[in-house]
Parts: structure tokens; C-alpha cells; sequence
């Protein structure tokens, strides 16, 4: 006999007594007065739908986007092998170049040359505006040209403001001090490191108005480094000045007899300002009477008088043949002990004396001597020296400091040098931070802030002439209108030169990159030194 049809009605029963089961399963509902799971059903579906869309359009987008393929001008850079090429359409061709800076220097040349169709660097852009980055399948079938480039250019080109350093360095010396002897810092070896971008000096402290540091120099000479007198003509704060410790009134005077030299680099002493040595310097007429004005009949010519003031310091006078030279009160008790050895107490002279007394139009050289008697900081106490060198306020601030450790920052680790700088010292390490170089001028003084030499200092250590600002737009490193942080050219001048980074060098040709077999370092189990500077 004929089957039943099933109603419709059926199948909704059954369906929903299904989703009861589910329910209960799922949730521990069966009364379903609500049916949760149709929402989720949706949701589900609903996702289906829209992951399908988006396959089917990263499908077609796959299809009709077409693939990267060389330009006919620019610069070229292959995506899996990293090799740069500068691309030129008379004839058609990839000139296979050594690094991006030879590349952006190859175009600057060819845009300056007459007929040229080169892409000139655009307003504060590179030569050849941003490189083009293609599969190496693109860049088969193109002829290529000559190796061409400057071996050793460098690596990175900071062409963002967020990768250049701050306008800090520093050069310091570390001595390897065995044992608390006096003459420790005398025997220790050694090492220079330059820091650049550092502006966090942690565990350093500058030298203080009475502190000293005395220098022993690797060509045997003595040198007393302190604090710049007030009324100095120079504008560091700190200075040094040769000094012979058999001198037993220098010594005595300013604090040396005991003293012991510490060893300290070329490197840190050359970028500390040099003044007159400290010796008491001949006076024309000394031991004759004054003529013309009065101080006392026991002020002869070359010794010191001093002014009390009510409230104040005493104010000491070297007697001069033409008139008084005011001097600081460890200047005048060397001369007292020079030239008035037998004189317990330093002559007193009236108010009156002292606004009648004309004043010396032939001042002795002794303004750059310490003001006070200085206290020499042992190499124990501070095994480290550094020279620090900032700008601030658009000016120049050096600075002396002592600690125990070099300021690298903490878990970073120093780049060491193997090649002296300009003037023959060898540095030994050298922090930048990673990923970060310095573009600057190189000055020796405020003067040349607008005018010194382009530089550019890679993480590695070198540095990089540039000759002029175009050449340093056409890299892509001009990127605030020709104005450049400042840097102290002795401290740059103690790091490794590289080759100049100039256009017509950037066009010379080669087979194969000679290399000099006596060049480089081997590494060694005690190359590396430890975070942190320690």
C-alpha cells in the first residue's frame, strides 16, 4: 500500500526536537524558551560567507596586480639577495653597486653630467628617491654593467631624524688599577673608549672646583688637569698644564709633593685644552722697590700683597714695576714662596693703598693657573677619566669626570677598534647606539658651527668624509636645510677615517674589490667586553 507523505508540519517537529536535544546536550536546557543556538548558527554562517569574499578577492587581486619589475632609472635592490643596483636606460642595463651610498652618488654624478637623464635628487631627498625592491626573477634578462662603487661605505645612511644621535661625546680612559699602592695608576694599563649619543654619564661625577687630576702623558710629560679659573679666555671647563714635579715650589704649592701621576692616553689629553705650564715666570725688576706708586716698604717687585675687605675675601696683588696684577690666592702664595721664602705672613696693604696703586698694563701669563690649591684625585679612587663634550643652549660644555666605570649603557656592548685615528692614538672601543649614526660637522670651536667640515660616524666606529652639502642631499642625510648638529673635531679625529664619500669615487669601476691581505683582525676569545662598560 502507499507510504504516508510527511507533512511539513512534521518536519518542523522533528527539527525542533533535534534542537531540544541539542539544548539539552549543550546548555542543560530542554524547555528552549529561547533558542540560543539559532545565533550562533547565523553567526557561523555569516562568517562563511565573508571568509569566502575575502578569498575570492585576494584571489583576484593576486591575478590582476601586476608583479615588481626593474625601473629603467633609479636605484634597484634585489629582495632575497640584497644586492643594490643603479638602473640606467642608455644603454639598458643594472649597474651592480657595493652599498646604497655608492648607488645614491652614482646618480648624483650622472644627473650633474650634461645629457643626462639621471632623476636629480629631489628637495632634501636622495639621489635617485627611494629604492626600488623586486623578486631577483625580475631582474633576470637585464644586462649588467661593472662593479662599481667605494668599498667601505657605509652601511647605514640615517636619512630619519629618529636615527641619529644626540649631540653627546665623550672620550674616557679606564685604568686596570691592581692593588691600592700609590703609584697604582702609574703602572695600570690602559684603554680609551669614545662614546657618541650618550647623554646619561651614570656613576660619573665632574671634578670639583678644588679637585685635580695629575696626568702622566705616553711621551713622559706631567701634566696637572683642573678646573678653568674663573676669567679664563678658555672655554672649557676644565684645562691642563704641564707641570715639573721637581719643582719644589710648584709641587709644595700646589699640592703635588705626595701625588702620584696617573697613566692617561694621547687620545683623552689632546682633546683637554693646553695652557701655559705651571712655573713661576720671570718679573722684569724683581727684588727693586716700586717706583711711581706705594704699597709698603717690604713689597718689593715680584712678591705679593694682599687687601683685607670688610666682608669679603682678601684681595692678593703681585707687585708689578708699573703697578699691581690681581691674582688668585694660590698664584700668590707661589710667588710668596718663590720669591719671599722667609716671609711667614703676606704683607698687608691699606684701603687707601689699594684704590691709589695703579694697576699693570704688562700682566704676568698666570691667569689660567688653579685658583685654589688643588686636591689630586687618586687613580684608586677614580680609575676612570673622562673628557665630555655637549651642546647646550646653541653652546659648546666640555667637562671633566671621575667614576669607577665607562658609561656604556647597560646591557649594550662596545664596537672595538683596530686602526688609530688622525693623530696616530688608537682607541680601543667605541659606543654609538645601534642603529643609529651621527651626522655632524666636525668644529673646534663655536666659530665653526655653521661652517665645519660634514661628517658622518657610523655604529661601527668610522667616520665618513662628506664634502659639501649637495653631495650630503644627495645621500639622503640633509634633512634640516643644511644645519648640522656640531661634534668637537678632537674627539672625532681619534676615530678610524673611512673612505671620503664623494660622487666621482662612487664611479670607479673594479672586477673584483681588491683586499689587503695585512688588513683586519682575527677574532680573538678576548675581543668582546662586557656590558655596561665593566
Amino acid at each position: 500500500m502507499p507510504s504516508t507523505p510527511t507533512t511539513k508540519s512534521q518536519v518542523q517537529a522533528y527539527r525542533f526536537v533535534l534542537r531540544r536535544m541539542q539544548s539539552a546536550l549543550v546548555r542543560k536546557d530542554a524547555v528552549m524558551l529561547h533558542d540560543p543556538m539559532r545565533t550562533h548558527t547565523r553567526a557561523i554562517t555569516v562568517g562563511v560567507i565573508v571568509s569566502c569574499l575575502g578569498l575570492v578577492g585576494f584571489v583576484v587581486f593576486g591575478l590582476f596586480k601586476p608583479s615588481p619589475s626593474a625601473p629603467s632609472q633609479g636605484i634597484v635592490i634585489s629582495k632575497e639577495s640584497g644586492a643594490v643596483y643603479v638602473a640606467t636606460s642608455n644603454p639598458r642595463q643594472l649597474v651592480p653597486v657595493l652599498n646604497l651610498a655608492s648607488a645614491r652618488l652614482m646618480l648624483m654624478q650622472e644627473s650633474s653630467s650634461s645629457g643626462s637623464n639621471a632623476p636629480a635628487p629631489s628637495e632634501g631627498g636622495p639621489a635617485g628617491g627611494p629604492p626600488t625592491v623586486v623578486d631577483d626573477s625580475a631582474l633576470q634578462g637585464i644586462p649588467r654593467g661593472r662593479l662599481a662603487g667605494i668599498p667601505g661605505a657605509p652601511l647605514l645612511l640615517p636619512e630619519k631624524q629618529e636615527q641619529r644621535t644626540s649631540p653627546n661625546w665623550a672620550v674616557c680612559d679606564q685604568l686596570d688599577v691592581q692593588g691600592s699602592q700609590p703609584d697604582a695608576g702609574s703602572r695600570a694599563n690602559v684603554q680609551t673608549t669614545v662614546l657618541g649619543g650618550v647623554a646619561d654619564m651614570h656613576g660619573l661625577h665632574p671634578l670639583g672646583p678644588r679637585d685635580a687630576v695629575l696626568a702622566a702623558a705616553p711621551d713622559g710629560q706631567t701634566y696637572l688637569v683642573y678646573p678653568t679659573p674663573p676669567g679664563s679666555k678658555i672655554g672649557a671647563s676644565a684645562v691642563r698644564a704641564r707641570v715639573d714635579l721637581s719643582d719644589t715650589a710648584v709641587a709644595a704649592n700646589f699640592n703635588l709633593r705626595d701625588a702620584k701621576p696617573r697613566r692617561m692616553t694621547a687620545a683623552e689629553l689632546n682633546a683637554i685644552p693646553e695652557v701655559r705650564r705651571l712655573a713661576v715666570p720671570n718679573v722684569d725688576g724683581e727684588g727693586a722697590q716700586p717706583k711711581g706708586y706705594d704699597v709698603g716698604i717690604a713689597a718689593k717687585i715680584g712678591t705679593v700683597v694682599q687687601a683685607q675687605v670688610a666682608g669679603e675675601d682678601p684681595h692678593y696683588y703681585l707687585v708689578l714695576k708699573d703697578g699691581l696684577q690681581q691674582v688668585s690666592p694660590a698664584v700668590a702664595q707661589l710667588f710668596q714662596a718663590e720669591n719671599a721664602p722667609n716671609q711667614q705672613v703676606i704683607p698687608s696693604i691699606t684701603a687707601r693703598q689699594e684704590a691709589t696703586a695703579p694697576r699693570t698694563q704688562n700682566p704676568l701669563p698666570v691667569g689660567d693657573f688653579p685658583a685654589e690649591r688643588p686636591n689630586v684625585i687618586s687613580a684608586s679612587d677614580a680609575p676612570v677619566s673622562c673628557l665630555s663634550w655637549s651642546l647646550k643652549d646653541g653652546d659648546e660644555h666640555t667637562e671633566v669626570l671621575l667614576g669607577s666605570q665607562v658609561p656604556v649603557p647597560q646591557g649594550m656592548q662596545p664596537v672595538q677598534l683596530n686602526q688609530p685615528g688622525a693623530g696616530g692614538e688608537l682607541v680601543k672601543w667605541f659606543y654609538l647606539p645601534p642603529g643609529h649614526a651621527a651626522m655632524v660637522r666636525s668644529v673646534s670651536s663655536k666659530a665653526d658651527f655653521a661652517s665645519g667640515p660634514l661628517t658622518l660616524v657610523a655604529d661601527t666606529g668610522v667616520r665618513f668624509g662628506i664634502p659639501d652639502v649637495a653631495t650630503a642631499t644627495a645621500l639622503g642625510v640633509n634633512t634640516n636645510n643644511g644645519n648640522f648638529d656640531p661634534a668637537p673635531d678632537a674627539i672625532l679625529r681619534l676615530l678610524p677615517a673611512g673612505p671620503s664619500l664623494n660622487h666621482n669615487d662612487a664611479l670607479r669601476t673594479f672586477d673584483t674589490v681588491p683586499v689587503d691581505n695585512r688588513a683586519g683582525t682575527w677574532p680573538t676569545p678576548t675581543s668582546t667586553r662586557s656590558a655596561g662598560g665593566s
